[in-house]
């Protein structure tokens, strides 16, 4: 019973959905999905199952208050599993489509998105299964991981000046779909996007040294902060190309969370 609470309620789907909501009204000023359902279709069953599978890797992160019923729905890997499946699935309809234009906002989207959240399940990946508590030595190697992380995560997301290139198609790799099932794919952009931050945050937190109830707290002020600062970032940033997007990612975030990564190995094993 507290599995399927898990799995349905917090931290899972209804959870993800509040999460893909309030972040959706935030960047785009409006509800991020209006409940129409689109026609059966290979691209509307891709949306559909990715909103399903980032609610799973929602409700397999560590969150405060949720460790009894999700105990025994699986570890780290399954949550990596889940929420990659929920960006990469979505991208098969684009790579297959006939249209150059699908193609090649396919082909960008799914670029820059590996490249940042190689970055973000490097860094925030290692501290959230790490024991959860920051000292006086690991300090540093933790700030390093945790900048890398957010220096990648709208890239990972694909927000802002890292989001579809609108020159040639304003729909991007929605092109030539129905309003429907267009609207249910990007719903499904800002789903996995919410969960993918709301992890990044998560392991951002020391959880060990906060109560539980205490964590969840500074997990929604961080979020709050978090989500205001790249509504800033999405308008102010002019949109990147595919070149200056990679470069962020490999030469900017990659190095900083490495050098976190092997302080944290080497310097402050403990």
């Amino acid at each position: 019973m507290n599995e399927l609470v898990a799995l349905l309620i917090f931290p899972g789907l209804l959870f993800t959905l509040a999460l893909a909501l309030a972040l959706g009204m935030l960047f785009q000023r409006k509800l991020a999905f209006r409940p129409r359902l689109p026609d059966f279709s290979f691209e509307s069953a891709a949306g559909a199952i990715s909103v399903v599978l980032a609610a799973c890797a929602n409700a397999l992160l560590p969150w405060p208050l949720a460790g009894a019923g999700k105990a025994a729905l699986g570890g780290p890997v399954a949550a990596w599993l889940a929420l990659e499946g929920a960006f990469l699935l979505p991208l098969l309809p684009g790579l297959l489509s006939s249209s150059p234009l699908v193609n090649r906002a396919t082909i960008r989207e799914a670029q820059i998105g590996l490249a940042g959240r190689s970055v973000v399940w490097l860094a925030a990946g290692t501290l959230l299964w790490m024991p959860g508590q920051i000292s006086l030595g690991s300090l540093p190697g933790w700030a390093l991981l945790g900048v890398g992380a957010l220096l990648a995560l709208p890239a990972a997301m694909g927000f802002g000046p890292f989001a579809a290139e609108r020159t040639l198609a304003l729909e991007g790799a929605e092109h030539g779909l129905d309003e429907a099932t267009a609207g249910l794919l990007r719903f499904a952009r800002t789903a996995r996007g919410a969960v993918l931050l709301a992890a990044t945050l998560l392991a951002l937190i020391p959880r060990a040294q906060f109560r539980p109830q205490l964590a969840l707290l500074v997990w929604v002020a961080a979020a709050v902060v978090a989500a205001l600062v790249l509504e800033r970032v999405g308008r102010r940033m002019p949109r990147m190309a595919l070149p200056s997007a990679l470069r962020w990612c490999w030469w900017r975030a990659m190095p900083t969370a490495a050098i976190g990564l092997l302080y944290l190995a080497i310097i402050a094993p403990g």
